[in-house]
């Protein structure tokens, strides 16, 4: 049996210790939901598709449609589901979503969304990118790290992104994290999303999972 999710909401007070919300599960969609990104902009989004504070892009654990359109929320606690999906082609799983109203440095032309997702399509699990003006429909940009022998599959995939000063200037740097078979993460880092240099891997033992 598929085992049916749901998403909880944590928050970091100053005491530096997680309190689980008293309302949750504050996300809990027929089918399920797993591998969730929650991006905000207090600004709405304007003309980024549907205006929203919040707005999360997850993978339904079971059902016909694997990713759906993403939900929005005025306060992270209540979200309302949108129809229709992204259109992915089955086995991208993981979406991590970055959003730049300056579009990432790259001019007019540049997206407003870019998208990471675990592409278990080929033999070997790879990293994929995709781009977005609205965050429901997506152009695939093609793979971008390719997966290793040693790893089973690429998975909890982590993204920051950081704009240099300057809101059009080049992206600064984003960060990937992966772990694969023994729990190990490998870190990148890249000067435009795309183009990925290994910094760093580590083994991390059963109490500090993958992030």
């Amino acid at each position: 049996s598929v085992t049916t999710l749901a998403l909880l909401l944590l928050a970091l007070p100053a005491t530096a210790s997680w309190l689980e919300n008293d309302a949750n599960p504050v996300f809990s969609p027929p089918g399920g939901a797993s591998w969730p990104t929650v991006v905000h902009d207090a600004a709405q989004f304007p003309g980024a598709g549907p205006p929203a504070a919040w707005k999360m892009w997850f993978n339904r654990a079971e059902g016909p449609t694997a990713a759906p359109a993403p939900p929005t929320s005025p306060d992270g606690r209540t979200w309302t589901e949108i129809s229709g999906d992204l259109g992915l082609t089955p086995g991208l799983e993981a979406p991590r979503v970055v959003h730049d109203p300056n579009r990432f440095g790259e001019g007019p032309s540049g997206p407003l969304y870019k998208m990471w997702v675990s592409d278990r399509t080929a033999a070997i699990a790879s990293i994929r990118l995709l781009e977005s003006e609205d965050g429901l429909s997506w152009t695939d940009r093609g793979l971008v790290i390719d997966g290793f022998v040693e790893f089973d599959h690429l998975w909890n995939l982590s993204v920051a992104y950081r704009p240099l000063a300057g809101g059009g200037s080049p992206t600064d740097s984003v960060y990937l994290g992966f772990a694969g078979k023994g729990s190990t993460v490998t870190f990148y880092s890249s000067p435009d999303g795309e183009t990925w240099t290994q910094e760093q891997a580590l083994t991390l033992d059963a109490h500090h999972p993958a992030p």
